[in-house]
């Protein structure tokens, strides 16, 4: 306890702390006093605890006279702690409880999105080829040939396989009716009716009807009707219809109709129309229509229209049209129209137009236009 003033009504006064309290030259006199009172700190722990906090706290005033002793007691502070005792031992685990019901299952989520296709990896290596099974048993067709190379087809008249040996014919129905020995049709329908002895003919209609005696028709179409002895057609159409004995057509449409004997015909639509015996055109048009007996066309359109007998026209469009009989054209547009009978046009364009009978135009453009029968221009632009 702490006394922290006295107050005496009257007289002076002095303070003393922890003993009792008077006034030597007034005993009696009443005095104020004013206190503060605090409790001693708890007590510290045994070993390692620290000292205890203050204890409570009281202040306030009181009354007293001078005389009497008063006696004031000031508690002590706590005692320190005792020593810790020991730990007792560890009880029993009790018994597990029971497992609780499971909860629900939540929702599945959304299924995220598909990531790209890896790379596809390498291709293994390819597998041993197995073995290669027991060849079955031959069928039965019930014919047999008799010499090396004898061939097999389907005979239609008698329904059944045939063999083939001194003709050949290989294709839907080609030599199919009156095919004679050593000939040769190959293609559908070369040589269908009628080919004869030693002719060959190859490609689809070739042939076809009445081909004659050691004749060759190569081409689709080819010497297709009425193609007489030791002809020879080749190409597209060529000596088509009508090639008599010993004629030569070879070309695209060469000859194609009524080509007579011992003619030849040689190049793109050439002597296509009338040819007539023993005459030659040679080129791209030469001759193409009414070519006459014994005639000679050689270029291109030389000869092209009713070159008349025993005519010559040599060279690019030379006697053209109408180039009449026992005339002679060379040269480029030599005699190209309307020369007449037993004249001469010889170099470029030389008696081009309308040169009369029996007139000779030798040079370029000699006698070119109109020159008149029995007449002769000879040099350039001689008329």
């Amino acid at each position: 306890m702490s006394i922290r003033s006295i107050s005496r009504q009257g007289a002076s006064s002095r303070v003393i702390n922890n003993t009792r309290v008077s006034n030597p030259r007034n005993p009696w006199t009443t005095n104020i006093l004013e206190y503060l009172v605090i409790g001693g700190g708890g007590g510290g722990g045994s070993f390692i605890g620290g000292g205890g906090g203050a204890g409570g706290m009281q202040t306030g005033t009181m009354l007293f006279t001078n005389g009497p002793a008063y006696p004031i007691s000031i508690g002590g502070g706590g005692g320190g702690g005792g020593s810790t005792g020991a730990t007792g031992y560890t009880g029993y685990t009790g018994a597990t409880g029971s497992t609780g019901s499971t909860g629900y299952t939540g929702y599945t989520g959304y299924t995220g999105d598909t990531g790209d296709t890896g790379y596809t990896g390498d291709t293994g290596d390819t597998g041993y080829t197995g073995a290669t099974g027991y060849t079955g048993q031959q069928g039965v067709i019930g014919v047999t040939g008799t010499y090396y190379s004898d061939y097999l087809f389907w005979n239609t008249y008698t329904n059944a396989w045939g063999i083939g040996q001194t003709e050949v014919h290989i294709g839907s129905n080609a030599g199919y009716t009156g095919q004679s020995s050593n000939s040769i049709a190959i293609g559908n329908l070369a040589g269908q009716n009628s080919q004869s002895v030693s002719s060959v003919a190859i490609g689809t209609a070739a042939g076809q009807n009445s081909q004659q005696t050691r004749s060759v028709a190569i081409g689709d179409g080819a010497g297709n009707d009425t193609q007489g002895q030791q002809s020879v057609a080749i190409g597209y159409q060529a000596g088509q219809y009508t090639q008599l004995d010993n004629s030569v057509a070879i070309g695209f449409s060469a000859g194609q109709t009524g080509q007579h004997s011992s003619s030849v015909a040689i190049g793109n639509s050439v002597a296509r129309y009338d040819q007539q015996a023993e005459s030659v055109a040679i080129g791209y048009f030469a001759g193409d229509s009414s070519q006459q007996t014994r005639s000679v066309a050689i270029g291109s359109g030389a000869g092209q229209n009713n070159q008349q007998a025993e005519s010559v026209a040599i060279g690019y469009h030379a006697g053209v049209s109408s180039q009449q009989s026992s005339s002679v054209a060379i040269g480029n547009s030599a005699g190209r129209t309307g020369q007449q009978s037993s004249s001469v046009a010889i170099g470029y364009q030389a008696g081009e137009t309308n040169q009369q009978s029996n007139s000779v135009a030798i040079g370029t453009q000699a006698g070119q236009t109109g020159q008149q029968s029995s007449c002769i221009a000879i040099g350039e632009l001689v008329s």
